[in-house]
């Protein structure tokens, strides 16, 4: 899959996946045809309309759907696991404009998403697992402070991230109070 944040005509906005999948086109080292676009606004900038774009490949998707099919599974949608989990976490927080960080812990690694007001506005992988925090919290707050820094130095405006949320892993150990001390903001712990 491919996730980037694109800055485009508020025309092209309008006409959805099908217009920003050729906005995306330039950042791919493989051919467009191969992937499956959606996109969602996230703001207007000085006369242009700013959109996250996530593309995922067509044949992976294809053989999942497969196999749904033959199990007689009617689909309804396919959805990337991390939104769902930043809508989740997003339903159950108070809302407050500005930008909002959220670390989702995984077995095989964190999605760092970053929402600004009601929309997504970033995502990303990082190689950062349970065991890893635990045993590396100074450099688990490097990676994410890492990424933060990226985004932000793309960023348009003047919001600042002040806090991050982390799902998935329990609060308290002795590694979280480590990891708030490196992070260098606020750290909260939700259970989703």
């Amino acid at each position: 899959s491919v996730v980037r944040s694109l800055t485009v005509l508020p025309r092209v906005a309008r006409q959805g996946a099908s217009a920003v999948q050729y906005e995306l086109e330039p950042y791919l080292a493989f051919p467009i045809e191969e992937l499956v676009v959606d996109c969602a606004k996230i703001r207007d900038v000085d006369g242009d309309t700013e959109v996250l774009a996530i593309g995922m490949q067509r044949g992976a998707l294809e053989e999942q759907v497969a196999v749904l099919e033959a199990a007689g599974i009617d689909l309804e949608g396919i959805g990337v696991d991390a939104v769902g989990l930043t809508s989740l976490w997003f339903a159950q927080t108070k809302s407050r404009p500005g930008l909002r960080a959220v670390a989702h812990m995984r077995e095989n690694g964190t999605i760092l998403a970053i929402v600004y007001n009601k929309s997504l506005a970033y995502l990303r992988h990082l190689p950062l697992t349970a065991d890893g925090f635990d045993s590396d919290p100074a450099g688990a707050a490097r990676e994410v402070q890492n990424s933060l820094r990226a985004f932000l130095a793309a960023w348009q405006g003047e919001d600042e991230i002040t806090d991050l949320t982390v799902t998935g892993l329990e609060p308290g150990s002795v590694a979280a109070e480590q990891f708030q001390g490196h992070a260098q903001l606020t750290v909260q712990y939700h259970d989703l």
